[in-house]
């Protein structure tokens, strides 16, 4: 068979993602080789066949068409992504406002918490709800249009318990400096009647309220996030080279939670949790972190609500300062070999900068972040 023969190449099979069972290189190999896939990056090459060309000489037959056609098409799947989580972002705050009279969505921005200002259970019930949609129907989306095989789009493997304890502690280290930046230039926004979102956080009335939507906002939604950016979306551009699937997805990310203040911090964990999930072959140490950080923030806004507003600030940033060097600590006394960052950078027909040339001329990825982006603006609160 020609696909024996030395002088042939095939990109797809030579192509080996980090870490990866045989079950998930066979899979994704067969996905990108199928003729009617028009996102699979798949390119063969005669070595021996050589384009002629007037003045120029004998060319190389290269695979560059190939990739920027299966680019395009996966940029225009993001872009339609963002379209659609911006939709929903926006008919969320519609539905809130015409059946609750909630402005901005039912956000909860840090002068709420002065105000002691909290939700209905039927309106808490409806945000929950509204937000799980926000994520649930793009992830079907992408399911649906892209056929990727479940082991592919949703890598779960057999990590060590040393690497979720290690990549937990360096989560909590990026959450409370973060948290902590976040909630001092929160302040210095307040003083020119700039309102900052106070996270995702939904304060319901009622024990079993806040508990239900508690569960739905900091565990169940976390893990639909890291299923769609380093789930389906990282895994679809990984065929492309996986320091370029990271970013992309990173980049993609900084709108999730509509909010200006936290584009740095939402970036950086992007990055981090990308490279983790490439480095470890698995989504579970994702979800972990994204939970981890996400409960602790809950509950460190539960102990807070029980003092005043002033006391309350005093007491989360002593919290956070103590937790921050508690696991400086700890992370020096577990050495540097619990976990290594670095991976490899794939030899591909582009550069990963003339990728992201490529993704900057997608008018698809620019309608979904402009969409995204105006959604941000509309959350933004003034006086």
């Amino acid at each position: 068979m020609a696909d024996n023969k030395d002088y042939v190449i095939d990109v797809s099979k030579r192509h080996k993602y980090y870490n990866q069972s045989r079950r998930y290189q066979k899979e994704y190999q067969e996905w990108r080789s199928a003729k009617d896939n028009p996102y699979g990056y798949r390119f063969i090459k005669d070595s021996r066949e050589h384009a002629y060309v007037d003045g120029e000489g004998y060319l190389d037959n290269t695979g560059i068409d190939e990739e920027k056609t299966a680019l395009f098409n996966c940029f225009r799947l993001l872009g339609m992504s963002l379209l659609i989580m911006g939709a929903l972002a926006l008919v969320r705050m519609i539905i809130m406002d015409i059946a609750f009279g909630l402005d901005k969505g039912g956000r909860i921005y840090y002068e709420n918490l002065e105000n002691g200002s909290f939700l209905p259970s039927n309106a808490a019930y409806m945000l929950a709800a509204l937000n799980l949609l926000e994520y649930l129907l793009p992830i079907f989306f992408l399911s649906a249009t892209t056929r990727l095989p479940t082991r592919v789009a949703v890598p779960i493997k057999r990590v060590k318990g040393s690497v979720y304890f290690s990549v937990v502690l360096v989560m909590l280290l990026m959450m409370f400096a973060g948290r902590t930046i976040n909630m001092l230039f929160a302040k210095g926004l307040n003083m020119i009647s700039i309102y900052s979102l106070y996270y995702d956080y939904i304060a319901a009335d009622d024990p079993v309220t806040l508990a239900v939507c508690g569960f739905s906002q900091h565990i169940i939604i976390p893990i639909l996030i890291e299923i769609f950016y380093r789930g389906f979306l990282l895994q679809l551009f990984r065929q492309f080279g996986e320091m370029f699937a990271i970013i992309v997805t990173s980049v993609a990310s900084v709108w999730m939670l509509h909010d200006l203040t936290q584009v740095g911090y939402l970036f950086i964990v992007s990055i981090f949790t990308g490279i983790i999930t490439v480095r470890t072959g698995s989504l579970k140490p994702a979800c972990l972190m994204r939970v981890s950080a996400r409960v602790l923030t809950f509950a460190i806004t539960l102990v807070r609500s029980s003092f005043s507003f002033a006391y309350g600030e005093i007491f989360e940033l002593l919290l956070m300062i103590v937790v921050f060097f508690g696991c400086v600590f700890y992370y020096k006394r577990m050495g540097r070999k619990s976990f290594k960052l670095s991976i490899g950078i794939d030899d591909e027909t582009l550069s990963i900068r003339a990728k992201l040339r490529l993704m900057l001329m997608s008018a698809p990825v620019w309608a979904g972040s402009v969409a995204m982006l105006v959604i941000t603006i509309l959350t933004i609160k003034v006086d």
